[in-house]
């Protein structure tokens, strides 16, 4: 511990031995260490007890009054009970005839301590009188007032209102459009709502009998005519109103009307808000309950106004005022305290309160002063004694009283005569240089010892050396030299005392690489360094402890915080934001200590936002809602924006970002937000800073929040089409999002019409009925127009038209249109001429590659009946020509020569041909075909290609490639290692491209 704190707590626990110690020779009067309440409840056969308790020397004995009679509960011994050694009264079975006003009173021969006067009271809750039902019918939009003719209870009952249904009975929550009147009880409808139908009635409930009764049923009715009534003020609390320093105040105003007013308050024409400027004020009940918490005078005294407002309202909104006067409890600026004086002296009792009414009343072992036969009497604030004698003591009580309270207490005056006695003496000690140091000298005495210091044999007159009231001798700043032998002598009329005590200084404690103020994202490792230096004769009490917020690291209850033994440093792992504070470092070797601090940053990601409100009423003819809320804590990193999300009805586990309407902040908490038809939306929020994003606030869905249904104000898009197999075609269309249904039974209507087949009449149309809005393709193997079904026919173009429809009719949208055609087949073309190219005037073969050419007799991309599909260009095959036909069929190999690309639908009608040659009478291509082996005879042929198929071959072609450089050997190992040679081995090339004549070896 620091030398401070550490010498502080060992001075307190010995002077407490010593007068611990002195207590059992010194006589004085009762003190009230427990005080029964000055208000007490009880259910009729339930125990309870009056706690009373006193020290004293003689040990007090204990008496209690009832209504200002002596109260002798030992004649009814089964019905009472007393603890032993001390006062407290036990009621075992209370009865009503236990009522009364009760006191206790703590007795010995030297005074008597009286205790706070306490009211017994039974606990009791009638029944509501006997009433019929009250059967209620109201217009959607109409305000309702149900009574509640509360019976009578003490101590004062809970209203609460039950909604009851075929479902069960539950309790109404309080907001702006339910509230229970703060006077009367009544329960009070701002408007009512179809889904407000049910039956209602008023619960009062007593928490000390354990018992609810409940009044008359109001069956509530609501019919759907919507009335759209402007706000008016439907009750308030009264205007002038008294609030209590310290307690909590409510100020309550309710207003009717449809959509239900909003409500906002106002103190001396000053917004009331959520921010911190008002933290001592609460908002409750959706803002009808304006809770004053804490109240302070300066704060809370004022002018309050609450106004509602709705759309209907015309002119001035409605408003209700409130003039709030703020008022104490009496409380204590001086009271009397416990004082022993020795023989002879005197002593004056000082009684002064706040907010008292008049002067204190004054009273002597529990009797008003004017009628206890003593030789002083009180003068207004003040009791003054004098010329005590060893029979004077006693116990003077005091009491301050105004309307809203009463403070009491108790103070013995306690007389002696006594020569010194140590309470604290000198000790043998060590201390660090440039500490604050004391060498006690405390000692009882009546009257008071003459306390006189020396030092290594000499007297002590001053300088650095500071004697104080209690005795003890002060030095404010220690040095080295300050080392000695202190020695004190306490004197007085009745004898003398003397104690003697070594000091040794040591060298001071010094932290030499402080911690310094870190910031830091979440999750990551932190490091706080502390090293400290301390006298060399005190290195093996060096201590080093972390402290967070003037709190000691308890490092088994944080695993997370670990300290590095060997420099001392405190490591943080996976830092959160709840690590946020002041980090303290403390060296101390039992003598004197050093501390450094710094501030650790965490910075997190917000927590989530709370408080979330939807109005879908207020612009719900703009298909706007309103949605609001108050901001999460930001963990250390301001807030750089909100995200209002939604789901519906279709995936309610999926969110979307909502689309917000106007202009706003991105930090703003209160946003509009553009809705569709028929979707049923939950909202929630999310905040983002700078780390991440936070968890989503809860989310709210409300009925109202459902607009009309509507016909689809779009169609599916994207459509296009294409056969994947003959003589079928696949209409592929991007569905509508369920935010676009605007209704219920969505469906699309795919019209087809085919523009060259040759069974099927041009201008004829199929329409197909999509029902399932999610689907997004369909496959046609045949049409049918009419009653008369067509097959598909193979690679034929198709026009292709796509709309929506759901149970408020067709989509008035643009419809998308598009062209497809149906699949392919192979093509039963092969080219002609296929040989190798030597136009060029260069040598077609290569030792890896020939050049060839071949040709077509008509233009594949417009010879589609013999393509039967999209031409894209040629493949040429070969195989080693010493290969069977069979074999060569397995092992040959191919290379595509790509002339016109079919990337996608996109690209259909913007193909273009890539031809190389083209001669006069036939169409020529050439290619180059790579990849080939050296020196080997090879056998090729070409293919005609469409998407998805290869035409039958061409003749084929026989050439031999010229010699190329071998492939790399094969299994190339070292075998054998000797003392001055090594063995390899390895394989023939995989392709040797010629005849090998040798291997060349080279090494580095």
């Amino acid at each position: 511990l620091p030398l401070s704190l550490g010498m502080r707590l060992v001075l307190v626990t010995l002077q407490l031995a010593a007068l611990l110690q002195y207590a059992n020779t010194v006589s004085f009067p009762p003190t009230l260490t427990k005080m029964p309440p000055k208000e007490v409840a009880f259910n009729i056969g339930e125990s309870i007890k009056l706690e009373c308790e006193a020290s004293g020397d003689p040990a007090p004995t204990f008496i209690w009054k009832r209504n200002e009679q002596e109260f002798d509960w030992t004649k009814n011994s089964g019905r009472y009970k007393k603890y032993p050694g001390a006062g407290t009264l036990v009621f075992i079975s209370p009865g009503e005839d236990d009522d009364g006003i009760y006191q206790c009173l703590a007795k010995n021969d030297l005074g008597v301590a009286a205790s706070v006067k306490t009211v017994l009271r039974r606990a009791e809750l009638y029944n509501f009188a006997k009433e019929p039902d009250v059967n209620v019918e109201r217009s959607s939009g109409d305000k309702v007032t149900f009574p509640c003719n509360a019976p009578t209870s003490y101590p004062e009952a809970t209203i609460v209102w039950y909604r009851v249904t075929g479902a069960g009975t539950q309790t109404l929550t309080m907001s702006n459009r339910i509230n229970i009147h703060p006077v009367t009880g009544a329960l009070m409808f701002a408007n009512v709502q179809e889904s407000d139908t049910a039956t209602y009635k008023c619960g009062v409930r007593n928490d000390i009998v354990r018992r609810t009764a409940e009044g008359r049923n109001y069956k509530l009715t609501v019919r759907t005519n919507v009335l759209y009534p402007a706000a008016q003020l439907m009750a308030q609390k009264p205007s002038v109103q008294s609030a209590l320093v310290n307690k909590t105040l409510d100020l309550f105003c309710f207003f009717s009307g449809y959509p239900t007013p909003m409500i906002e308050w106002k103190k001396d024409s000053a917004k009331i808000t959520t921010s911190e400027e008002w933290a001592r004020m609460q908002l409750l009940d959706s803002g009808a309950r304006l809770q004053l918490i804490d109240i302070d005078k300066d704060i809370h005294t004022g002018n309050y106004q609450c106004t509602g407002t709705n759309a209907q309202i015309g002119g001035s909104p409605p408003s209700g005022t409130f003039v709030v006067n703020v008022f104490s409890e009496p409380y204590w600026i001086e009271k009397p305290t416990d004082i022993s004086v020795p023989e002879g002296g005197s002593h004056t009792f000082r009684c002064e309160a706040g907010s008292a009414d008049g002067d204190p009343k004054w009273f002597i072992n529990g009797v008003p002063a004017n009628q206890y036969d003593n030789r002083s009497a009180p003068v207004g604030k003040e009791f003054h004694f004098k010329n005590l004698t060893l029979k004077d003591p006693l116990v003077v009580q005091c009491n301050c009283t105004n309307k809203y309270g009463y403070i009491y207490t108790n103070a013995y005056l306690n007389v002696l005569r006594e020569p010194p006695t140590f309470v604290l003496a000198p000790a043998d000690t060590k201390a660090a240089a440039r500490s604050r140091f004391i060498m006690p000298c405390q000692t009882f005495s009546a009257p008071r010892a003459v306390v006189a210091w020396k030092k290594n044999g000499e007297p002590i007159t001053g300088g650095r050396y500071q004697l104080q009231d209690n005795g003890d001798l002060l030095i404010a700043e220690l040095s080295i030299t300050d080392s000695g032998t202190y020695e004190c002598t306490a004197t007085n009329d009745f004898g003398s005392r003397t104690a003697s005590g070594t000091v040794t200084v040591r060298q001071p404690t010094e932290i030499s690489m402080a911690p310094q103020d870190t910031r830091v994202y979440e999750g990551q490792e932190v490091k706080l360094i502390c090293t400290a230096i301390t006298d060399l004769k005190e290195e093996k009490n060096l201590i080093i402890q972390w402290s967070k917020d003037g709190t000691i690291i308890d490092f088994d209850q944080n695993p997370r915080l670990t300290i590095n033994l060997p420099d001392y440093s405190l490591i943080v792992s996976g830092a959160k934001p709840l690590d946020t504070g002041i980090y303290t470092c403390n060296a101390t070797n039992g003598l004197d200590y050093d501390s450094k601090s710094a501030m650790l940053m965490i910075m997190g990601r917000p927590e989530m936002p709370t408080n979330l409100e939807v109005d879908c009423d207020k612009f719900k003819s703009d298909d706007i809602a309103q949605v609001k809320w108050n901001p999460g804590t930001d963990n250390y990193a301001p807030v750089l924006r909100y995200v209002v999300e939604f789901s519906t009805q279709y995936a309610s586990d999926t969110w979307y970002v909502a689309p917000q309407f106007g202009s706003t902040e991105p930090t703003d908490t209160q946003v509009q937000v553009k809705m569709h038809p028929n979707i049923q939306y939950s909202f929630r929020v999310k905040g983002i800073n700078v780390v991440g994003e936070s968890e989503p606030s809860r989310s709210v869905t409300s009925p109202s929040c459902r607009l009309q249904p509507k016909i689809p104000s779009v169609n599916p898009t994207n459509l296009w089409a294409e056969g994947n197999r003959p003589q079928n075609l696949v209409v592929y269309w991007t569905p509508l999002s369920p935010l676009d249904y605007n209704g219920e039974k969505v469906s699309y209507v795919l019209i087809v019409e085919c523009m060259n087949c040759v069974t099927m009449p041009k201008g004829s149309r199929n329409e197909t009925q999509i029902v399932n809005p999610r689907q997004e393709k369909v496959e046609f193997n045949d049409l049918y127009v009419g009653n008369t079904r067509y097959n598909i026919e193979v690679f034929k173009k198709y026009r292709l038209s796509i709309y929506a429809r759901n149970s408020e009719g067709d989509s008035s949208a643009t419809r998308p249109e598009s062209v497809g055609y149906s699949g392919e087949e192979a093509p039963t073309v092969s080219p002609d001429n296929f040989a190798l190219d030597s136009g060029s005037g260069s040598d077609p073969l290569q030792s890896d590659s020939v050049l060839l050419s071949w040709s077509m007799q008509s233009d594949p991309e417009k010879d589609v009946d013999r393509i039967r599909g999209y031409f894209r260009g040629f493949r040429v095959e070969w195989c080693l020509s010493n290969l069977t036909a069979a074999d060569c069929l397995v092992k040959k190999r191919f290379q595509d020569f790509i002339f016109r690309a079919i990337d996608g639908p996109s690209m259909v009608g913007t193909l273009n041909t890539r031809t190389k040659r083209q001669a006069v009478a036939a169409f020529t291509y050439n290619g180059k075909l790579t990849h080939l082996p050296g020196s080997t005879t090879i056998r090729a042929w070409v293919r005609v290609l469409n998407k998805y198929y290869a035409g039958p071959p061409s003749a084929t072609v026989e050439f031999t490639t010229k010699e190329g450089t071998p492939g790399q050997v094969g299994d190339f190992v070292l075998s054998v290692t000797g003392v001055n040679h090594l063995e390899f081995d390895w394989q023939v090339p995989p392709q040797p491209n010629g005849r090998l004549i040798g291997y060349q070896m080279a090494t580095r």
